[in-house]
């Protein structure tokens, strides 16, 4: 990405990309299958995973069908002025700075696997725990994720490094977000502030294409 680029010229930008790698490919003799952006398009195809192309905005997924493919969590503890964070080490975002979190198990509340999460990665209990918000995330390659994020007034124990994570805490007016997930600069303030949210994010890769993120108050 380029600097001052938006995040739908940088998505574009990938895409054009893609396509002139295909050229030369065929150019040179090595020829592959036709080039195709995976996007999950539950309008298309009921629940199935759909193949389209090029999907460049939010506006263009169905989002009273879209079904993701995963449901997560994401537990922020913030108290005295600082919020813990993570270095995840893997999964999705490895090498991020991150909240605690993970994917719910079957049958699985959103504030139990939210605890679940943090406890496993970091050797703590939250405590005050309650709801702050949800995001919706679709991919290009076609993977897609719904993310229930909760904030907590503190926890049990001193966080530890796990197989899964090292623990980060960091001032809540010094967060390293240019370490992060793009989306996360736009909520983590409305989390900060107690303004419950609901975002909407497309991402290529891990460069944001696109967002839309509403205050629930």
């Amino acid at each position: 990405m380029y600097a001052g680029d938006p995040p739908g010229r940088a998505c574009r930008r990938r895409l054009l990309l893609r396509v002139w790698d295909r050229i030369l490919r065929d150019r040179a003799g090595h020829s592959t299958a036709p080039s195709e952006v995976v996007c999950q398009d539950p309008q298309l195809l009921g629940d199935e995973h759909a193949r389209v192309n090029a999907v460049k905005s939010l506006k263009e997924i169905d989002w009273t069908r879209w079904t993701p493919q995963d449901r997560a969590t994401l537990l922020f503890v913030v108290r005295d002025g600082r919020i813990l964070l993570i270095h995840k080490k893997r999964g999705l975002g490895r090498g991020k700075v991150n909240g605690p979190g993970g994917k719910l198990r079957p049958g699985e509340s959103p504030e139990a696997g939210a605890v679940r999460e943090v406890q496993e990665e970091l050797r703590v209990t939250p405590t005050g725990v309650r709801a702050a918000g949800e995001l919706s995330f679709q991919f290009l390659d076609g993977y897609s994720t719904h993310v229930y994020v909760f904030r907590a007034d503190g926890c049990l124990g001193e966080p530890v490094e796990t197989e899964e994570a090292a623990p980060l805490w960091a001032p809540v007016d010094a967060i390293p977000f240019d370490r992060m997930w793009e989306d996360d600069r736009y909520w983590i303030p409305l989390m900060l502030d107690g303004r419950p949210f609901r975002g909407r994010f497309l991402f290529d890769g891990d460069v944001m294409c696109d967002r839309d993120i509403v205050v629930l108050e």
